[in-house]
């Protein structure tokens, strides 16, 4: 079994992950580059979660249109759920 630990956080919405960070105000920070809120057309309800590191490098490796699960309140990989 892996072991689940956490390592920063994401911030996402049912869709995609728009940010990550060591701390929540740092995944928020990320989020915001890539959200205009001028422009109307993301009413999405964002959420930010902990995670592992390595989710955070699958994020930073591919991008944060991928897919993920949570395992005991932690976003993880595929790979690192049980």
């Amino acid at each position: 079994m892996t072991n689940i630990e956490v390592a920063g956080y994401i911030v996402h919405t049912d869709e995609a992950i728009f940010g990550v960070g060591d701390t929540r105000e740092s995944a928020w920070a990320d989020a915001v580059r890539f959200l205009d809120p001028e422009s109307g057309e993301d009413d999405s309800t964002l959420h930010v979660k902990p995670a592992t590191a390595a989710l955070l490098a699958e994020v930073a490796d591919q991008g944060g249109n991928i897919a993920w699960v949570t395992v005991s309140g932690v976003a993880c990989t595929l790979a690192e759920e049980p």
